[in-house]
């Protein structure tokens, strides 16, 4: 377990050099920007490992506002009576929980984008918050920046940048539903380095591939391969149901893309334009509901000479909810 106020993401990096080579030339078209909104600093804001909101406490430094996990050996039924009972020992929790470092306002604006980005499984939510760690670890390891560089991605920045295309509207804390509390959750055990549900991938695709198939923009500049019929099959028929295409799109589309029907679907699809043209970098790593996750594909012959092993990094911290060590799974989110 991490020591109080110990960084669970600092100086760690992305093993395997291979996905470091392959992310150098997918992140070159994010654009990072600053975040000049308020933090809501002046308060820590104490989180279980399963993403139940605890409360916030006002600190005296306003430059120490963070997020705070409490991890305890505590049943379920025990969590649930301290939840409704509110009461809580500050201090000791301050003692007992692990800092997250990151602001309150800006967990609550990443858990809105998880939210927006997949909310219809527990299992989803958690995928699109480890495939966006893996970009940021991802984006930091392949330019060799450390938080004394101002270039350093950090989640705040992520937040502001073309990275994803959800409003990322601050979510409001609610342990009724659990919706929320899965984006809360999923955020935890990926920033905690725990089991990465997205099987490696830093980028992912909704809707919009559904609709536009080969058309869509990152067949068309970075390649793409659907790796699994399990993904195609749940990710297809998932977009097949009447009207949820054109409910999405807003009418400008009726359907799920013939290009799904063709017998070459499952076969790889080089890049057709663009700096990238004729390779083929994201495969496909996992599948949740209506999003199909993107990793890094390390081991095809055409990406910029790269032929490594294709070996994923793994995460090797415990699931925070569990206390277990990970399954080994991480994932990729697509550029929009």
């Amino acid at each position: 377990m991490l020591a109080a106020g110990q960084n669970p993401i600092a100086n760690t990096q992305v093993a395997d050099t291979g996905v470091a080579n392959v992310l150098e030339t997918m992140v070159s078209g994010v654009d990072i920007n600053e975040d000049t909104s308020s933090t809501n600093a002046a308060y820590d804001f104490y989180f279980t490992g399963e993403g139940y909101y605890l409360g916030k406490a006002l600190v005296s430094n306003k430059e120490n506002g963070t997020v705070r996990v409490v991890l305890r050996n505590i049943s379920e039924a025990q969590e649930i009576a301290l939840l409704n009972s509110g009461k809580y020992d500050w201090a000791k929790l301050k003692n007992e929980g692990i800092d997250m470092e990151i602001a309150g306002y800006t967990f609550q604006r990443f858990a809105g984008m998880v939210y927006e980005e997949e909310h219809t499984t527990m299992e989803g939510s958690y995928a699109i918050a480890n495939a966006t760690i893996n970009f940021l670890r991802g984006y930091n390891t392949v330019r060799n920046l450390t938080p004394s560089n101002s270039a350093y991605l950090t989640i705040k920045r992520i937040l502001e940048s073309k990275y994803s295309s959800a409003t990322k509207n601050p979510l409001k804390f609610d342990n009724n539903n659990p919706k929320t509390i899965w984006a809360y959750a999923g955020i935890i055990n990926a920033m905690l380095l725990g089991t990465d549900y997205s099987n490696g991938a830093v980028l992912w695709d909704g809707f919009d591939f559904a609709a536009k198939g080969f058309k869509h923009i990152k067949p068309r500049t970075l390649g793409i391969h659907i790796t699994s019929s399990e993904h195609l099959n749940g990710y297809v028929t998932y977009w097949s149901k009447p009207n949820l295409i054109k409910a999405y799109s807003n009418g400008a589309y009726e359907e799920v893309s013939a290009d799904f029907s063709k017998n070459t679907i499952l076969e790889p699809y080089p890049a057709t334009e663009g700096n990238s043209k004729n390779r083929i970098l994201c495969k496909s790593s996992e599948q949740k509901g209506g999003t199909i996750f993107w990793a890094p594909y390390t081991e095809n012959a055409n990406n910029n000479g790269n032929t490594g092993t294709g070996n994923r990094p793994t995460n090797t911290g415990k699931n925070p909810s569990t206390g277990r060590a990970p399954g080994g799974r991480v994932a990729l989110p697509s550029i929009r």
